[in-house]
């Protein structure tokens, strides 16, 4: 449903997402009818925080360079939303929320952490000011359950990718 870049490959309206290419899959409802003919499970993968398309519309929403205040980079290449960022986390919510109401039986988030290389030190998050006593952990936590508590009630599997860092 959505790739590391960022690319949202199902019809969805945000206002975060303003005039999105042409997904690769255009009716999500017809597609997972023929999965669940063919007896299969349809799983919608969903690249969570790191999102090369979002931070290019969006460079507000980006981790921030302690010493430039630009989109910090990951080994100076990457660039990630900020995981801590509630826009962030809402944009993400409502593209699963999308994907369910398309049919799918479950939701599975992929980058559901913070970078973890490059120049960590340089790296600011939204948290850090918003609630300084949290710790990454506290943030992933608290996105993870708002997460579950807007796709519990839809009735959908959830799953995660783990990274062993995190």
């Amino acid at each position: 449903v959505k790739d590391s870049d960022g690319i949202v490959n199902i019809p969805f309206e945000h206002s975060l997402d303003s005039n999105p290419p042409r997904p690769a899959i255009r009716n999500l409802p017809k597609f997972t009818h023929f999965l669940h003919q063919l007896g299969m499970h349809g799983i919608a993968r969903i690249a969570i925080f790191r999102d090369q398309r979002l931070v290019e519309r969006h460079p507000e929403l980006a981790v921030r360079s302690r010493s430039s205040g630009a989109p910090w980079r990951e080994n100076g290449k990457l660039v990630w939303t900020d995981p801590s960022r509630p826009e962030v986390q809402q944009y993400n919510i409502a593209l699963a929320r999308a994907a369910v109401q398309g049919g799918v039986d479950e939701i599975q988030f992929d980058y559901v952490r913070f970078p973890t290389e490059g120049e960590q030190s340089d790296a600011q998050f939204a948290f850090e000011t918003a609630h300084p006593r949290w710790k990454r952990t506290d943030v992933i936590t608290d996105f993870l359950s708002q997460a579950y508590s807007a796709l519990h009630p839809l009735k959908v599997l959830f799953s995660l990718d783990v990274f062993g860092v995190m």
